[in-house]
């Protein structure tokens, strides 16, 4: 049965009917996670889907000599490999990993960089399978005869140093980070010590996580929430974190929300935070916020806390700062957690030391997003009086 990939997430519900599909390749992506803490171990005694091939990121299908991790190796070498692993040009790939969604995303941007279509990520991934249920085995190498995979390099696709150097003052391009807000903001360390901490200038943080929820990704809907957000023109992205493995989740979250102007900068932060003389910008979270920015920020989790932000909400707010304040904070609102949304509010109130004319003033404002579209709900009178307690 010919099967062709129109979505790039699959379900187990899916792999599951077609694991019997001669043309199928499922590939387990798995690698460690590392973090600032620690690098974790997946699993001791490695189990797999049934019938399954490790597609080894870090050993086969990264530069090994490389300076940076994970650098992906060039079209002829990646084309051979594969090969080896009986993918042909007529293959159905899934890509999974033992975390859900962590570096199969990887795996699957890879496949789009050299130019193949007919491959997908497994929503969930192995933690989803095992739920359900479905058949699993030992961990084992299956011979398969030579695929003649043959690999199209699309150059738009990744991108280096010169590129986001250009991109940094581009005003069409947007560098969306997707380490953590802590990393970002140099609030926690980075997991390599003899990296340097900061952000790529004019770059913004959308961390990895805020697109999934319980190991799979968020819903299209709230995907397309996300990026529109951050994207109300449809302007290209350029994917970053750091080195190349969640910028990836960036990439095909970007992908299902309907974002398809996207490449991934491989080096990412390992590369930018180790070459001396490139731009780097050191901020806190808070210390750079100007009065209308904070304005922005404080107006904007209002109109936000109940999920939905009304037309009349965004015309209060834009009637109390100018759009490009509104744009540029609109997004760290969206992604921050509700407990980040506060304690930022709380830590500018006590380093700014309000005045009680600008505290009655900002508490007016608040009161009166809540009211620009006639109704007040529970939420927003529960977070009123959250508000107004900081304030004071």
């Amino acid at each position: 049965m010919s099967l062709k990939i129109t979505n790039p997430l699959v379900t187990v519900n899916w792999l599951n009917s077609h694991i019997d599909n001669t043309k199928l390749i499922v590939l387990n992506c798995t690698i460690p996670k590392v973090t600032a803490k620690e690098s974790i171990t997946i699993l001791e005694k490695k189990v797999q889907i049934k019938g399954a091939l490790f597609f080894d990121i870090k050993k086969n299908f990264s530069i090994v000599n490389s300076p940076f991790p994970n650098t992906v190796v060039g079209s002829k070498e990646f084309e051979e490999k594969v090969q080896n692993l009986g993918i042909s040009k007529d293959s159905i790939v899934i890509c999974y990993d033992d975390l859900g969604i962590y570096s199969s995303p990887r795996v699957w941007w890879m496949f789009k960089l050299m130019g193949f279509k007919n491959v997908a990520v497994l929503d969930g991934g192995f933690p989803k399978w095992k739920e359900k249920g479905f058949p699993i085995e030992n961990e084992q190498i299956l011979l398969k005869e030579k695929g003649d995979f043959i690999s199209n390099y699309q150059p738009n696709k990744i991108k280096f140093i010169e590129d986001v150097l250009s991109a940094i003052d581009n005003k069409d391009i947007i560098i969306a980070d997707a380490r953590s807000n802590g990393r970002f903001y140099e609030t926690e360390p980075e997991p390599r010590n003899d990296i340097k901490t900061g952000h790529i200038p004019n770059s913004i943080n959308l961390p990895f996580s805020e697109l999934l929820e319980n190991k799979q990704f968020k819903s299209v809907t709230d995907l397309q929430r996300i990026f529109k957000s951050i994207n109300t023109k449809n302007k290209e992205f350029v994917f970053s974190c750091g080195s190349g493995i969640t910028a990836s989740i960036l990439a095909l979250g970007a992908e299902l929300a309907g974002f398809t102007k996207h490449a991934v900068y491989d080096g990412s932060w390992t590369e930018w935070g180790s070459i001396e003389g490139l731009p780097i910008t050191h901020t806190s979270k808070n210390k750079t916020w100007s009065k209308q920015e904070f304005l922005a920020y404080v107006l904007l989790y209002a109109a936000h806390c109940n999920f939905f932000e009304t037309k009349e909400e965004e015309e209060y707010i834009l009637s109390r700062v100018d759009k490009i304040t509104f744009h540029k904070i609109h997004t760290e609102v969206v992604v921050d957690s509700n407990e980040e949304n506060l304690d930022k509010i709380q830590q500018y109130i006590l380093d700014n030391k309000l005045t009680p004319n600008e505290k009655e003033a900002l508490i007016k404002d608040i009161k009166n997003v809540f009211f620009a579209d006639g109704s007040v709900d529970n939420i927003e009178k529960k977070v009123f009086n959250i508000l107004k307690k900081i304030i004071n």
